[in-house]
């Protein structure tokens, strides 16, 4: 919730600080939000917990890759045909990260939850660093694309997870957060979507609505 409202605020903070400093905070909790995410606490609950498993991941995949975004972008500057060529092969790392967390043959502990964790950040720094924090107008339905292909997949899975019956998460059943695995299973579907809604809808509103909501605010 921290994280998202920070994203949220961060042109209106700009309006009072300086860009950079405004960067360099939002970097900053970036690099706190992974460090609580990987915190032995946190990863034993994911591991019994499928509302805790997916608040971690949405942290690692799309929430600290944001925040930090604007912060790198400022010394990795890439070209549009890089950007380009990079969108829909990293689109398609996120929708695979997302999947591998869920598949009942995939086992979200020790080690492999570590692996998980490492892909989940690397993707997400690469999607938010190359591409959807690019706001250049030639690169616009590039952006829109990353996106659809991103967050088409990703929100059926968070829609299964939501309407589901029986628990998909098989570790999840017997240690769960006290809602009861199908609650906790659909609580972590609702996360989800959420995030995702208020990290990548806003990527598909017209580039010239974008720049006037931040002049208003500016103004």
């Amino acid at each position: 919730m921290a994280g998202a409202a920070l994203w949220m605020a961060r042109r209106r903070l700009t309006t009072r600080f300086s860009q950079v400093s405004v960067d360099a905070a939002l970097a900053v909790a970036a690099v706190s939000a992974v460090v609580v995410a990987l915190l032995p606490s946190v990863r034993s609950a994911a591991d019994m917990s499928h509302l805790a498993m997916m608040t971690q991941v949405m942290i690692l995949v799309m929430i600290a890759p944001a925040l930090a975004s604007g912060f790198l972008r400022q010394r990795i500057r890439l070209s549009t045909r890089v950007v380009r060529v990079a969108a829909v092969p990293v689109a398609l790392g996120y929708v695979i990260v997302m999947y591998l967390w869920h598949l009942p043959i995939v086992t979200v502990t020790g080690t492999s939850a570590g692996v998980l964790s490492t892909a989940a950040l690397l993707v997400g720094l690469c999607l938010w660093c190359s591409i959807l924090s690019d706001e250049r107008p030639e690169i616009e339905k590039t952006r829109r694309l990353t996106v659809y292909v991103a967050g088409i997949p990703a929100g059926i899975l968070g829609l299964a997870l939501i309407i589901a019956t029986e628990p998909i998460m098989a570790g999840h059943v017997h240690g769960t957060s006290g809602l009861g695995a199908i609650a906790d299973q659909r609580a972590g579907g609702v996360v989800m979507m959420l995030v995702e809604a208020v990290f990548l809808i806003p990527i598909l509103l017209p580039h010239n609505e974008r720049r006037g909501t931040v002049s208003a605010r500016v103004a």
